[in-house]
């Protein structure tokens, strides 16, 4: 009997690497995207009207013709404002358990944060399965994201996470590994 596991392939990408600074581009985009959708997000609440919903969200931003949103791959946009979303959702359920019972917590719950502006701004870049493909043992990412090819030992793509660390991004390949059981 076989099963199918989630496994992550990491590739380092430091400054002598030639998709670094299309990369660091591209994260700084999504962390752009990530504030101005979290500031529109905080308005709302502020203001009493609730949080509107993703779709309605995105609208928001195809009428205001938001550049970053604009700049970034469509999934890739949307990967990120549901990100934020589940950031929300971590929010909101914590603060209903310490409206009900405060004495579990040292304090109220903070609701999302911006990501840090300047240079050392940066957020998680998300590539869906239907964005890259996989062409001769290298992932291909699409034109509009200006990425060159990078290789791979994995033989079907679930998702390709660019994270920002500290001195470099770390690619992530999340792919699917038959294990025998």
């Amino acid at each position: 009997m076989s099963k199918f596991v989630s496994r992550v392939e990491r590739h380092i990408i430091t400054k002598c690497d030639k998709n670094y600074n299309n990369i660091k581009e591209l994260c700084h985009r999504c962390k752009n995207l990530y504030n101005y959708t979290n500031y529109v997000l905080r308005q709302s609440l502020f203001r009493g009207e609730g949080l509107p919903k993703e779709y309605k969200l995105v609208g928001i931003l195809t009428r205001e013709n938001q550049a970053d949103y604009r700049a970034l791959p469509a999934q890739t946009s949307q990967q990120v404002i549901k990100l934020l979303y589940k950031n929300w959702k971590a929010y909101f359920q914590p603060l209903r358990a310490y409206q009900r019972d405060k004495s579990k917590f040292l304090g109220c719950p903070k609701i999302p944060k911006y990501k840090p502006r300047g240079e050392k701004g940066h957020s998680i870049a998300l590539f869906t399965n239907q964005q890259v493909k996989l062409r001769n043992g290298k992932i291909v990412f699409p034109k509009h994201a200006d990425l060159l090819p990078i290789k791979t030992k994995a033989s079907s793509i679930e998702q390709v996470r660019i994270v920002p660390a500290s001195a470099c991004f770390i690619v992530e390949v999340v792919y699917q590994k038959e294990v025998v059981q």
